[in-house]
């Protein structure tokens, strides 16, 4: 049971460490204040303060960079450790020793470096017909996780040995794929709206097995037909399509917290596309204006489970359904744990600081970046952005108002909006949240 009184981290007793249950990796006690600071700005000043002499009372922790040489590795053995990201399952071995990285060329001059292992292929690819058999002095496979992103505490580990066998499951060979494939013209059981469906899965799935073999490069343009850039999840999302010609650095930056330390600075998004661009960045303005705003997103939040305690389970069974005119055999329930709860809403504020900054773009950048936000999008942002009530807010703070001293300001300004303004975000929300957990909430909190 993780210890609420040190969140967002949890302590490990048999490894002597705490890891962030956000960030999902280790951190050093002394490094705590550092590590909110930095990556949990939203977190209060005194509730950060608070969390940092907590974790600093906690004894046999390894406290900083010397103490990594004490970090206990876990034995291959060992199931996967809950609170670390999830173990990657492309990792190699060394056959001769316990040394995993998951990069070819790294595993490579390791063997070459340590065991004085020479590559028998020359460069280039073989040619068909060509290619001999050769065991490799690594093992592929192999399911591994760390314990830090970096620095010395950052060597990967093999986890769930034992369990291993039982994930490899009976999958779709190559011999069904191409039987599925050559689907009949007219499938005597199947409607034409399914037989459609199945065979965009079969295609899917043969694109994916025909990169499989293909060299496992490191992949950095979205919609690169590699190995590294192709999955059945990004095929279904096709998040690969939608940001095929956009920069990942310029995405990542955009959904980060604003630091309320440092409202008065502007934040750094990107570096220019040309040489002699300016950089990219987010005006300190934008900054104090998007932290109050994610700042009312907590009481919002609050008062929409407030009201799920209070809602009978018929329209609770309404709210889960994905349908408009039927109820889920089962009502929507709120979440148990309260790191769940705190990453939901942290995911759905990062989400709005994206579409604000994304907003506050010019027009130009926003072409540039492939990041145009449509009509209907923009308006309803902008009407947020542009409402009376920031006359009588002072947002240098990145503070959200005070309820009392401008609610009857803001319930006027309200009144004057009319309907219409609800009825953008209720159509918002059904449309393209509804599968979100915030977004039921939302959506329940205005329908009663």
């Amino acid at each position: 049971m993780a210890d609420a009184s040190i969140y967002p981290f949890v302590h490990l007793p048999q490894y002597s460490i705490i890891i962030c249950q956000i960030c999902q990796f280790a951190c050093l006690s002394h490094e705590v204040p550092r590590h909110l600071q930095q990556r949990h700005g939203n977190i209060e000043i005194a509730e950060r303060q608070r969390v940092g002499q907590r974790v600093l009372g906690i004894p046999e922790l390894l406290r900083n960079v010397d103490d990594l040489g004490k970090l206990a590795i876990p034995p291959p053995s060992k199931e996967p450790i809950q609170f670390l990201a999830p173990p990657r399952s492309d990792g190699l071995q060394c056959r001769k020793c316990h040394y995993i990285s998951r990069h070819v060329q790294k595993m490579q001059e390791h063997c070459r470096e340590t065991h004085n292992w020479q590559n028998p292929r020359s460069a280039g690819r073989p040619l068909s017909g060509t290619e001999t058999t050769v065991e490799l002095p690594w093992r592929d496979g192999i399911y591994c996780q760390r314990f830090f992103p970096s620095r010395a505490g950052s060597r990967w580990f093999e986890v769930g040995q034992k369990a291993k066998a039982s994930r490899k499951q009976p999958g779709i060979t190559r011999s069904s794929i191409a039987t599925l494939s050559g689907l009949p013209d007219k499938p005597p059981s199947l409607t034409p709206e399914a037989y459609a469906h199945v065979k965009a899965v079969m295609e899917r799935e043969e694109r994916y097995h025909q990169v499989e073999n293909q060299p496992r490069n490191s992949s950095r343009v979205l919609g690169q037909q590699s190995f590294t850039s192709t999955s059945l999840w990004l095929e279904r999302t096709r998040w690969h399509l939608t940001f095929q010609d956009s920069r990942r650095d310029i995405l990542r930056a955009l959904t980060q917290l604003p630091n309320r330390r440092s409202l008065d600075t502007d934040v750094f998004i990107g570096q220019g596309y040309k040489d002699g661009d300016p950089d990219i960045v987010s005006a300190s303005i934008s900054e104090q204006k998007i932290a109050c705003i994610l700042g009312a997103m907590d009481p919002v939040l609050d008062r929409c489970e407030q009201t799920v305690h209070h809602t009978c389970r018929s329209l609770l069974c309404w709210l889960r359904s994905n349908q408009m005119n039927s109820c889920h055999n089962k009502e929507f329930a709120l979440v148990a744990e309260e790191s769940s709860r705190q990453w939901y809403r942290t995911l759905w504020k990062r989400f709005l600081a994206f579409v604000l900054r994304v907003c506050r773009m010019d027009k130009r950048l926003q072409l540039e970046t492939n990041l145009t936000a449509r009509v209907r999008t923009f308006t309803f942002f902008e009407s947020i952005w542009q409402h009376r009530v920031w006359n009588f807010v002072d947002t240098s703070k990145g503070v959200r108002p005070n309820s009392a001293a401008c609610g009857e300001r803001t319930a006027d300004a309200a009144i004057d909006q009319g309907d219409d303004a609800y009825w953008v975000a209720d159509e918002g929300f059904e449309r393209s949240e509804r599968e979100v957990y915030p977004g039921h909430l939302l959506i329940e909190e205005y329908g009663l």
